[in-house]
């Protein structure tokens, strides 16, 4: 017994001992993954969306299952596991509008589940040839839903719908809208109050309130800040006392003033 103990102690054994343990596990691992391959998906495919922060989503449940089936030509149900490539199931879903991300998995019970993100939009564009799209949140452009219109701020601007996404990386127009958008979105007196957005031209923007002037010229997009403090200082300050209805515009275009024009 002991010299068995010594010949296993020595370098040489245990490199042997270790081969054949490393072979084994091999081979045990490979007959199990042989097993694995020869099973199939059980039950039905389990889709997931995610709701938007609003409570409303821009595809339901079912219509994503539909748009599955019509992508892959199957229900993914009763499928040998074998010929599943969860990569790409997860590429295809991730081409498809509306779609922020995607996670595939196996369950336990090796049904198949995907999990989908919605793209959130934050602005609505309507184009002078009558086209609609929706910008998200990551600037990329996303064609309008037949399920669900999300109530955002909507912006009348020449942007075409062929594009994947609007122009930030460099000064423009569409840069300057994915901006203003934001810099609104992240003001708690204009996302009240701003309906929608005219763009002109990249130096004259004008804003569509929800109440009170029917117009707010800001000009160009210089001293945003500025200008929004005047506007708060109209809408708390004049209009309460003067009337919401006395003025058809606030013009806020000049520096250091602030112009209000009575209706007609």
């Amino acid at each position: 017994m002991k010299k068995f103990l010594r010949n296993i102690g020595t370098d040489q054994n245990m490199v042997r001992l270790g081969m054949g343990l490393t072979v084994l596990l091999f081979l045990m691992f490979y007959e199990r993954a042989g097993r694995f391959k020869n099973r199939a998906l059980s039950g039905q495919m389990q889709v997931h969306v995610q709701h938007l922060e609003n409570g409303n989503d821009f595809i339901t449940t079912e219509e994503m299952r539909s748009k599955i089936l019509r992508k892959f030509q199957q229900e993914f149900s009763n499928v040998p596991l074998a010929t599943l490539d969860l990569q790409e199931i997860e590429a295809g879903l991730q081409s498809m509008d509306f779609i922020k991300s995607t996670d595939v998995y196996l369950d336990a019970s090796n049904r198949l589940n995907i999990f989908v993100k919605q793209r959130e939009p934050i602005l609505r564009i309507l184009t002078p040839e009558g086209n609609s799209l929706y910008v998200d949140k990551d600037g990329s452009i996303m064609p309008a839903s037949p399920h669900y219109s999300p109530r955002v701020l909507v912006a009348f601007a020449p942007v075409p719908m062929t594009k994947d996404s609007l122009e930030l990386s460099k000064p423009g127009m569409e840069k300057d809208l994915f901006e203003l958008a934001n810099f609104i979105a992240r003001d708690r007196f204009l996302h009240a109050l701003v309906e929608e957005i005219m763009v002109h031209s990249q130096n004259d923007w004008t804003l569509i309130p929800k109440f009170g002037p029917s117009r707010i010229f800001l000009g160009d997009l210089e001293r945003l800040e500025d200008k929004t403090d005047k506007l708060k200082r109209v809408y708390r300050e004049i209009l309460p006392g003067q009337g919401w209805d006395l003025y058809y515009s606030v013009n806020l275009k000049f520096k250091g003033q602030v112009i209000c024009t009575k209706r007609a």
